[in-house]
């Protein structure tokens, strides 16, 4: 999540998009709210957190599985970020994406 924050544009899209938009289940609208309180403060955000894990949960289900003991099952992290990436292609593109003289970018994430 942390990684993702420090892209300028993708975290200033997501934030955007986030205060316009109050679909609760959303992921971009749940990132784009953490970035805006990292932004904000230093103290931990476990509810923001938290709540963006249960609804990343409900929309990956893979996610939430657990092993024969009750841990967490391992998941791929390549899977995990293409899945993450894919929900963002709801989010418009910015200005500060787009550019001046390029292509016009339908999402801030085209895959």
């Amino acid at each position: 999540v942390q990684a993702l924050g420090s892209v300028k544009e993708l975290r200033n899209a997501l934030v955007e998009h986030a205060s316009k938009s109050q679909d609760p289940t959303s992921l971009p609208n749940l990132l784009g709210r953490v970035f805006s309180k990292m932004s904000e403060s230093t103290k931990p955000l476990n509810a923001e957190i938290r709540m963006f894990w249960q609804v990343l949960q409900q929309h990956f289900p893979q996610y939430a599985e657990r092993g024969p003991t009750g841990v967490p099952k391992q998941q791929d992290a390549d899977e995990f970020f293409s899945n993450l990436l894919q929900s963002f292609q709801s989010v418009p593109a910015t200005p500060e994406i787009v550019g001046e003289g390029t292509e016009a970018a339908q999402s801030a994430i085209d895959i």
